[in-house]
This record gives structure tokens, C-alpha cells and sequence, in this order.
């Protein structure tokens, strides 16, 4: 009789950094910009049977934490799940 127990397993990853530069323009002065970096995962695995399902979503870029206001990490564990399903 096969198991109908599975285990499970997320991972999680979140990195951020953000560039500064500064210009001095030849008409005086000085200019500075901050460019946001940010990168977040997640992957989902699962195994049962000895069969492993793995699926993952991720998003981010240049951009700043609004970038969750649109999709936040329940959003790309949703994601994340439904592709481990699709295999």
C-alpha cells in the first residue's frame, strides 16, 4: 500500500542593495541618484511516494519594497505551488 504521507520543504530568499552615484555637472553644483536593487524568491518542494514535485516564483529588480504592494509573498508562494503541481 503506497504512503499518503508527503513532506515538505520552502525556501525563502530575500536580497537587497542599493548603488549611490553622484555627478558633479560642469555648471556647478552636484547631483546624486540612489538606484534600489531587490531580488526575492521562493521554491517549493515537495515528496511523496518517492516521487519529488519542485515548483518556484520569484520577482524583483530595480525597484523598491512597493514592489510587494502588487505581488507579496503569499502571492508568489501561490505561484510557487501551482508550478510544482503542473509537472
Amino acid at each position: 500500500m503506497p504512503s499518503t504521507r508527503a513532506s515538505s520543504k520552502v525556501e525563502c530568499s530575500f536580497a537587497e542593495e542599493s548603488a549611490k552615484f553622484s555627478s558633479l555637472p560642469a555648471m556647478g553644483g552636484s547631483r546624486g541618484t540612489c538606484k534600489p536593487l531587490m531580488r526575492f524568491g521562493i521554491r517549493v518542494i515537495v515528496e511523496q511516494d518517492g516521487k519529488r514535485q519542485e515548483g518556484s516564483s520569484g520577482g524583483g529588480g530595480r525597484t523598491s519594497m512597493g514592489y510587494f504592494d502588487g505581488k507579496p509573498p503569499e502571492w508568489h508562494a501561490k505561484q510557487a505551488q501551482s508550478r510544482r503541481l503542473r509537472c
